[in-house]
């Protein structure tokens, strides 16, 4: 779980600060959308990553989206 935290907040720290859902987040780092919304919540809150409800920047679909500000 360490590892797909690890890489959600590579990914999103590269795209920043455009939201990113976790559909394209698990596509991007290759996990699975669960772990990758695990991985989202335990980062919410900590060194400026932040979670919301938008539309991803990367898909345009609105929903929950982390971003980092």
């Amino acid at each position: 779980m360490d590892q797909t935290r690890e890489a959600v907040a590579r990914l999103v720290t590269r795209l920043r600060p455009e939201p990113v859902c976790p559909a394209c987040l698990a596509a991007l780092v290759e996990r699975g959308e669960g772990d990758v919304e695990i991985a989202m919540h335990a980062l919410a809150g900590h060194e400026g990553f932040v979670r919301a409800r938008e539309a991803c920047s990367l898909c345009g679909a609105t929903g929950p989206v982390m971003a980092r500000r």
